[in-house]
C-alpha cells in the first residue's frame, strides 16, 4: 500500500511536469524540473521516516512465532510479575494486586493504550506519557483491581497503531472480538478475578476504545473512563487525519455504563470541546457521568486523577 501511494505521488508530479513542457521554454523547464525532483525526494525522505516511525510493528510484527515472549514471561521493570497471554495473533499483559483476593475475586480493570503506544506503555515508564500512565497502573493495583492492558493492532492498513473505535458491530470489530475472548478467557481461567466486575480506562486512542464498549458492551462493563479522548461517534478518520464533530447530537444506548471523563483545556490533539461535549450528552441522557479538567493540560495523562478515576470505579461494585 505504501509503495502504491509512492508511485501516485510520483507519477501525478511528472504529469504536472509534462505540461509545463508545452508552455515554458526548455532551459527554464529544466530548473523547474530540477526544483521539483528536489522538493519530492525530501518529502519522500520525511514520508518515508514517518512511515517506518509509525508502522514499525509492521516491519517486525509482535507474535508468538517471531519473538522470545510466551505466556510464562514475567518482567520486573517498574512492575513485578507482569504475565502476558496469547489468544491466537493477539496478546494481553495482565497484573494481579498483592494483595489477598476478596472472596469473590478481584474487580478487573481493562487499560486501553493511545496510538501508537504498546500495552507495555502502562507498566514500563520510558517517557512521560508512559510514566503518567505507570503510575495509574499501580495506583489501580494498589486498590485491588486486577489489572488487563490489551495490546492493539490497527483499524486500518496504512494509518498507526490504534484502536478500531469505528465500527459498532461486533462481527466486524476485531477489538471488540478480543476483548469478549478475554473476557471469556477469564471466565474459564482460575485466576481470583470476579467477572460480574468489568471496569475499563483508556488514553486517547483508547478512550475513544472505551466509548465504543459504552455501545457495544455496555451491559458487560460497570463504568468507564474516557482519558483524553471523546465519544466514538465524533471521530472519522480521513487522509488527511482524524476529523472530529463533536456538535451533532448523539444517539446513545439505554444500557450505557457510567461514565467520567478526564480532559485537559489544552489538548493539541482531541479539542477539549469534544470531551466536554460527551459529558454534556451523557447528561442529556441522564446517564451517570463526571467531567475532570485541568485548565493547563494537554495530551497527556493526568495522574492528579487518578484516585478519583478509581474512586468513580469502586462506586459501581456489585
Amino acid at each position: 500500500m505504501f509503495l502504491i501511494f509512492i508511485f501516485f505521488y510520483l507519477n501525478i508530479n511528472l504529469k504536472l511536469c509534462l505540461i509545463c513542457l508545452k508552455s515554458i521554454k526548455p532551459r527554464i523547464l529544466i530548473i523547474y524540473y530540477n526544483l521539483i525532483i528536489d522538493k519530492m525526494l525530501k518529502k519522500l525522505v520525511v514520508i518515508s521516516i514517518l512511515f517506518i516511525i509509525l508502522n514499525v510493528d509492521l516491519l517486525f510484527p509482535v507474535s508468538a512465532k517471531n519473538t522470545n515472549l510466551n505466556e510464562n514471561t514475567s518482567y520486573s521493570k517498574g512492575l513485578s510479575d507482569l504475565k502476558i497471554k496469547f489468544l491466537k495473533t493477539r496478546f494481553f499483559l495482565y497484573k494481579q494486586p498483592s494483595t489477598t483476593p476478596p472472596e469473590n475475586g478481584f474487580p478487573v480493570l481493562f487499560i486501553f493504550h493511545g496510538a501508537v503506544q504498546h500495552a507495555f506503555s502502562w507498566f514500563l515508564g520510558l517517557n512521560p506519557w508512559n510514566k503518567m500512565q505507570n503510575m495509574f497502573t499501580q495506583d489501580a493495583l494498589d486498590k485491588g483491581f486486577f489489572v488487563i492492558a490489551p495490546e492493539s493492532i490497527r483499524p486500518f492498513i496504512i494509518p498507526p497503531r490504534a484502536w478500531d473505535s469505528f465500527r459498532d458491530d461486533i462481527s466486524k470489530n476485531k477489538d471488540l472480538l478480543f476483548i469478549q475472548n478475554i473476557i471469556e478467557w477469564l471466565n474459564d481461567s482460575e485466576l481470583p478475578v470476579d467477572i460480574n466486575n468489568l471496569f475499563a480506562a483508556g488514553f486517547s486512542s483508547g478512550g475513544f476504545m472505551c466509548s465504543r464498549i459504552g455501545y457495544a458492551l455496555g451491559s458487560q462493563f460497570n463504568a468507564l473512563a474516557v482519558h483524553s479522548g471523546a465519544n466514538a461517534e465524533c471521530i472519522n478518520i480521513t487522509i488527511f487525519g482524524p476529523v472530529f464533530d463533536c456538535t451533532t447530537s448523539l444517539d446513545l444506548p439505554e444500557n450505557h455504563p457510567p461514565t467520567i471523563i478526564i480532559h485537559g483545556e489544552k489538548d493539541p490533539v482531541v479539542p477539549f470541546n469534544c470531551g466536554q461535549f460527551f459529558y454534556d450528552e451523557l447528561q442529556r441522557y441522564s446517564i451517570d457521568s463526571n467531567l475532570l479538567v485541568n485548565p493547563e493540560g494537554g495530551h497527556i495523562w493526568l495522574p492528579e486523577f487518578n484516585y478519583q478515576m478509581l474512586d468513580w470505579f469502586e462506586n459501581y461494585l456489585i
